[in-house]
């Protein structure tokens, strides 16, 4: 409790120092100015988005899961997931969420955990992948193409290293034989189990780029909403796939401030400071109100799932 008032009260700090740097009579005639009609596309995006990253782990589990697996039941799980990630520190506080899901109704838990993980970890490549396209695709941004495109070029070869036969004998000697390390070794074969199917990766990565180009587009319809001017989506997809990443360290309650950050210093230059500014609040706002269908599913019980374990 005490760590998340710390978190929500550096949110606060970041947001006040952002505002006594602004201009608030432009602020106020900027907000009053936004063009609301884009709200209702930007929302469906949204859901859109949150939608398809549920499809992502449903295309995971699927292929792990020795227990009926239902598109509902994850969709149910990832919707109440990112409704309380925006009150939660950190993009990763939606996992902890999930996690508690699957610890409760997963009939093969060491399965179903596997896929979280590996959906994870397959988001956060893909994010590199598109900021490295976005980068390539934009002329004054080409510098960071290389090094961007060398991490996510490396990612998926450290990856199958961790997997690799070699190390599975060693962690089985050291580690997997003891009895406390049961549970960890059929955590590890299920995640082997993805090196042996490259088209259920192919297809979960192409779904997260799907995922993460809808989300992208949601905050360029904030930016848009705001009035921006000769701003090109390559542009803002390297720079919110990059913000959205930095966003998951838990150092901010639902990356309040960091991403308001993140906003005036990149697209001031389009939407001037106080634009960038009301556009971070407003990709906030659209997206929370995207997840509304997860608030509602567990405020009302109907958050059930069709997954249960064995009595």
């Amino acid at each position: 409790m005490k760590g998340k008032g710390l978190r929500a009260l550096l949110a606060l700090l970041i947001l006040g120092i952002l505002l006594t740097r602004m201009d608030l009579h432009l602020l106020l005639s900027e907000a009053a100015q936004i063009r609301w009609e884009g709200a209702p596309l930007a929302i469906l995006l949204g859901l859109a988005a949150f939608t398809t990253v549920s499809y992502r782990w449903y295309v995971l589990l699927r292929a792990v899961a020795s227990f009926p697996v239902h598109f509902r039941d994850l969709w149910t799980i990832t919707m109440v997931g990112v409704f309380a990630g925006y009150f939660l520190p950190g993009g990763f506080s939606i996992d902890v969420v999930r996690g508690i899901y699957l610890y409760r109704h997963a009939p093969a838990r060491s399965q179903a955990f596997a896929s979280l993980v590996v959906d994870r970890l397959l988001g956060l490549w893909v994010i590199m992948l598109l900021a490295t396209l976005g980068t390539a695709l934009t002329t004054d941004l080409r510098a960071w193409t290389l090094p961007l495109g060398l991490i996510t070029l490396l990612a998926p070869l450290f990856a199958a290293l961790l997997l690799s036969p070699p190390l599975a004998r060693l962690l089985h000697r050291q580690i997997f034989r003891r009895s406390w390390g049961t549970r960890w070794a059929e955590g590890y074969r299920a995640l082997q189990v993805y090196i042996r199917k490259p088209g259920v990766l192919l297809h979960a990565t192409v779904v997260s780029a799907l995922f993460q180009t809808l989300y992208v587009a949601v905050a360029h319809m904030a930016l848009w909403m705001v009035g921006s001017q000769g701003l090109v989506f390559p542009r803002t997809l390297a720079y919110v796939t990059l913000l959205n990443a930095v966003t998951m360290i838990p150092i901010s309650v639902g990356g309040l401030g960091i991403r308001e950050g993140g906003f005036v210093a990149l697209f001031t230059p389009y939407a001037g400071r106080e634009g960038a500014f009301l556009a971070s609040l407003l990709y906030y706002l659209l997206s929370m109100s995207a997840s509304l269908p997860g608030g509602v599913l567990w405020m009302t019980g109907k958050d059930r799932l069709r997954m249960k374990r064995p009595t």
